[in-house]
């Protein structure tokens, strides 16, 4: 880049964005960096928002809503969240330095993401700076309002959104992946309802977009959508309204190992009828790259063989039988499948075992396990369940 700036509030943010149409300077708003193609680095001014503009600005416990400063850390808002039992749906692994303004950009999703969706189901209204350098609300609203409006910005902008679906909503309709984590391109489905009815949302999902109805009665459009995903090439975003999740009271993972990848994703379908929170894939090259590792390999006690493939499955709820029927029922399933090579260990969500499973490099979900000693399921290791104080 050019320059870098940090900005301290709006106003610097506006201030940067006009220099920069004055002298025809691209600009990337920037978060942590931590993905992983190189966007947060680019040609022109990178506005680095982690530095000063990183406040929870608002938590509304009753309504389940967080209002944010696009630098603040998820980890940090979810430790402020977690006494009030709530918690932001889409949990990356690098939670603990990722910010919300570059999960927006990203439209970041994490390993929860079958029960949370990705981040343009969480978000509810943004505050941005535009092109012409001006700061502006998006959210829920009818499509008629904004072309009746005295903003004339806004007006050209739905005005050409309209342009793009006459000639390209059928094909948007019939093309666009009808999965749960396409996060390529621009979000241009958001403006085809008959899409989205089609599309594999988690009830959490459906039940943060119905409440744009809350804001504005028969609203039949979310702008606000439209800038997630988009890496900041639609306009800066300065703060967002987030929906929140209720923290579950208890969570299970289990660990199942298999002889080939082709053997985990054919366990798949049996796994998701049981209705887990997350499943996450691992190549086996990675536990061994940790066994010749001197530091990484006494974490490992929970891989039980040489496995190819693993796949760790998590259960959440409020109710501990719930969660334990649950780890059960997955093991009753993976006995009869019967499975080359799979061994099988129920482990526990605990605060304790954070910073070892952080360290080790197997933290694929939040907080993950617990380490308990594992064996085959012959063993009878059961399920150990905590209460959700101990939930990091």
């Amino acid at each position: 880049p050019s320059a870098v700036v940090a900005p301290r509030d709006v106003n610097d943010v506006v201030a940067v964005v006009q220099f920069a149409a004055e002298h025809r300077l691209a600009v990337t708003p920037r978060g942590a960096g931590t993905s992983l193609s190189g966007q947060a680095i680019g040609p022109g001014i990178l506005i680095d928002f982690s530095r000063y503009m990183n406040q929870v600005l608002s938590i509304d416990p009753e309504s389940r809503l967080a209002r944010v400063e696009p630098g603040v850390v998820l980890d940090e808002l979810n430790r402020r969240l977690a006494p009030r039992r709530l918690v932001v749906g889409p949990d990356v692994s690098t939670l603990d330095r990722a910010t919300l303004g570059g999960m927006l950009g990203n439209n970041s999703a994490g390993s929860r993401s079958i029960c949370y969706g990705k981040m343009v189901d969480s978000v509810r209204r943004l505050d941005f700076v535009a092109a012409d350098g001006k700061v502006r609300e998006l959210g829920p609203s009818r499509i008629s309002d904004s072309l009746s409006g005295d903003d004339l910005f806004m007006g050209h902008v739905v005005e050409e959104l309209r342009a793009i679906l006459a000639e390209h909503r059928e094909k948007i309709h019939a093309r666009f992946p009808a999965i749960l984590r396409r996060v390529s391109g621009y979000n241009l489905d958001e403006l085809v309802p008959e899409f989205l009815a089609d599309l594999p949302l988690p009830e959490f999902a459906r039940a943060a977009r119905a409440r744009d109805q809350e804001l504005v009665a028969d609203a039949d459009v979310n702008l606000a959508r439209l800038l997630v995903g988009a890496e900041g090439t639609l306009g800066a975003v300065v703060s967002a309204e987030l929906c929140l999740a209720e923290l579950p009271r208890r969570r299970a993972v289990v660990s199942l190992e298999f002889a080939s990848l082709d053997a985990a994703v054919a366990a798949l379908t049996d796994i998701m009828s049981l209705a887990p929170s997350a499943v996450e894939l691992f190549d086996g090259m990675i536990p061994r790259l940790a066994r010749n590792s001197l530091e990484y390999r006494k974490y490992l006690d929970f891989v039980v063989g040489d496995p190819e493939s693993m796949l760790l499955v998590e259960f959440s709820g409020d109710d501990e039988r719930s969660v334990v029927a649950a780890s059960d029922a997955l093991a009753e399933l993976r006995h009869a499948a019967s499975h080359t090579g799979q061994r099988l260990a129920v482990l526990a969500v605990g605060a304790a075992a954070r910073a070892e499973l952080e360290a080790d490099g197997f933290r694929v979900m939040r907080g993950v396990v617990a380490r308990v000693p594992c064996g085959p399921p012959a063993a009878g290791l059961g399920p150990l369940v905590l209460e959700a104080g101990d939930v990091p």
